[in-house]
């Protein structure tokens, strides 16, 4: 595990992606997930020799294999994406015919062949009840909210190989 610091940020797109203290010198390697104690923050999309670009999961255009419950012990899965608001992650094509309640905790699911399956996103906020034949959209409060996008440190970065 590294300890990174936000170095850099492009005002523009200030909840999408920064730019760490750490690079290949360190051990960063590209599609590394970055973590802290309360879950999946991003990936690493750019590596230089001291620095790394990282993706957010707040970022629209991010989608990350999510399930529902436990890591074989839910057939729950869909794809998690950031959303305008910030605070919250959209999981999407969810099937109808399963359960899903609010609090109900979401991990990877390491099918996305990026992020190791077990990593927690979040917990369910609200859910848009599907059908037999239309999928469960929900709303999750990311549980890496020891994350904040002012705070200039994050405490690991985890490569799971």
């Amino acid at each position: 595990m590294l300890t990174a610091r936000i170095i850099g940020r492009d005002p523009s797109v200030w909840f999408d992606s920064s730019i760490i203290n750490r690079g290949s010198l360190d051990g960063v390697i590209l599609n590394m997930p970055v973590v802290t104690d309360g879950g999946l923050v991003g990936r690493v999309t750019a590596v230089s020799p001291l620095t790394s670009q990282v993706d957010l999961i707040t970022y629209n255009k991010s989608g990350v294999g999510g399930i529902i419950g436990e890591v074989g012990t839910s057939s729950a899965l869909g794809v998690v994406s950031g959303t305008s608001k910030k605070d919250l992650l959209e999981m999407k094509y969810v099937p109808g015919s399963i359960d899903v309640q609010v609090g109900q905790p979401v991990f990877t699911t390491g099918q996305d062949g990026i992020f190791p399956p077990g990593l927690k996103i979040g917990e369910i906020v609200s859910v848009v009840t599907g059908s037999a034949t239309t999928p469960h959209q929900s709303q999750i409060r990311r549980t890496s909210t020891k994350f904040d996008p002012r705070d200039p440190f994050w405490d690991h970065l985890r490569y799971h190989g």
